[in-house]
């Protein structure tokens, strides 16, 4: 069954509208909506009539890690330092996505910003979803990709944020590594491409 929207024209802002029941008449669970200031079409519910509606108080934390094995199935890890999370642990590559951009291509970005290596986004694919809470209560939501394919010699580009590189068999990783990104690599050997905690 399909809710239609009444509406007058045009809309104006604070003008409250009220969702009907399919035959055009208010329901039992009416609600009244309004505009969401700069859109077009596009309707919310006021959250002084639901004191229930969401409203959010931090940005999720969005990033791309990247699973990188060479021809020997060893998987690149970087050893972290002076960032302020999981120093000295071994970690996979990867960042925050970028305002704009899409996870593969921050993956991509990620790889020659950090360690030297280009990898074209249509080599890369889904090893991995996780979707945490943080410990602040911070939605997290990390996409993994892998990829044997890419070109250049690795070499530790940001030598303020990684004190070094290392190729390690992914059956064999230090206990030292970062427990998000060892999950990770876990559920990627074991074939769980997501993963909800």
């Amino acid at each position: 069954m399909t809710t239609r929207i009444q509406h007058r024209q045009p809309l104006d802002q604070g003008d409250f509208q009220h969702v009907l029941t399919s035959t055009g008449a208010p329901g039992p669970n009416s609600r009244a909506v309004r505009p969401v200031p700069g859109t077009v079409g596009r309707l919310q519910a006021d959250p002084r009539e639901n004191p229930h509606v969401s409203q959010p108080k931090r940005p999720a934390v969005v990033f791309a890690g990247l699973i990188i094995q060479n021809d020997e199935g060893a998987v690149l890890f970087m050893r972290r330092a002076n960032t302020g999370f999981a120093d000295d642990m071994w970690s996979l590559p990867g960042g925050r996505v970028d305002h704009g951009e899409l996870l593969v291509e921050a993956a991509a970005r990620e790889a020659e910003e950090e360690i030297g290596l280009h990898v074209r986004v249509q080599d890369l694919h889904t090893a991995h979803v996780l979707n945490k809470i943080s410990d602040d209560g911070t939605p997290v939501v990390g996409w993994y990709f892998h990829t044997k394919i890419w070109s250049g010699t690795p070499e530790n580009r940001e030598p303020h944020l990684c004190s070094e590189l290392v190729w390690i068999q992914p059956h064999a990783m230090d206990p030292h590594t970062e427990s998000t990104d060892r999950n990770a690599v876990a559920a990627w050997r074991s074939g769980h491409v997501a993963g909800w905690t």
